[in-house]
């Protein structure tokens, strides 16, 4: 009886042993496709968000990246599930690779008792490193290359200069000259600027519109008849 209960556990942690590689290979063979996708948006969206928006920290971009394989991940574990196997189904596939002719499934049955241990028994699961490998490692290069390689911040966009009406900018110039050369007194300068702030106070729309260019002709024969005397 010792011997049964010792060959029993024996064959039944090798079962279970060999039951978690299977489905973790299902898991992994699920996953290579969409972790590769996702790792490809992702350094895409990285070098993106360091371009146009370098304020945004990279522990921040690896946070939202890392939730976004962790997403993909669980629904790729989720479709995996259904091909799963059971310690039972695996005891199968050992019996049918050692040649033990439905001993195992016999003795987990409750009709034969459990068979020794072999001294050699072969695994019934060999990893293929480069498929099993190549799709993470390439997952990683990618979100290396989107984290490290180097690319500058888009340069802020200058605003448009201001396209106010050319007689603005003459007065403008002139009350400069007259106030260099003191020959105004400054009550009449602050009355003619208030005058021109007052016409650029408007909509940018409203500053060539027929209303606003009589105010500048306006002001502009003000200013002139004033120079003259």
């Amino acid at each position: 009886m010792p011997d049964h209960y010792s060959n029993q556990a024996f064959w039944q942690s090798r079962a279970k042993k060999l039951c978690r590689r299977i489905n973790f290979a299902w898991f992994l063979q699920i996953l290579a496709a969409p972790l590769l996708v996702t790792a490809i948006l992702g350094a895409v969206g990285m070098l993106i968000t360091r371009r146009e928006f370098p304020m945004i920290s990279t522990p921040a971009i690896c946070l939202v990246l890392a939730g976004s394989i962790m997403i993909v991940a669980l629904v790729c574990l989720k479709m995996a599930f259904s091909r799963f196997e059971k310690p039972d189904q695996t005891l199968v596939r050992i019996e049918a690779e050692a040649g033990l002719n439905n001993a195992l499934s016999a003795a987990t049955a409750g009709i034969s008792k459990w068979p020794a241990r072999p001294e050699n028994l072969s695994e019934s699961l060999r990893w293929h490193l480069p498929k099993t490998l190549i799709p993470p490692f390439a997952a990683l290069a990618l979100v290396a290359l989107g984290l490290f390689i180097p690319i500058s911040a888009r340069a802020p966009l200058t605003p448009p200069p201001s396209r106010q009406p050319q007689a603005w900018s003459r007065m403008d110039s002139q009350l400069e000259l007259l106030g260099e050369q003191a020959m105004v007194d400054e009550k009449y300068l602050e009355e003619m600027k208030e005058r021109l702030e007052q016409l650029r106070a408007q909509e940018e729309e409203e500053w060539f519109s027929h209303a606003s260019l009589e105010a500048t002709d306006s002001l502009k024969e003000s200013q002139a008849s004033d120079m003259e005397n």
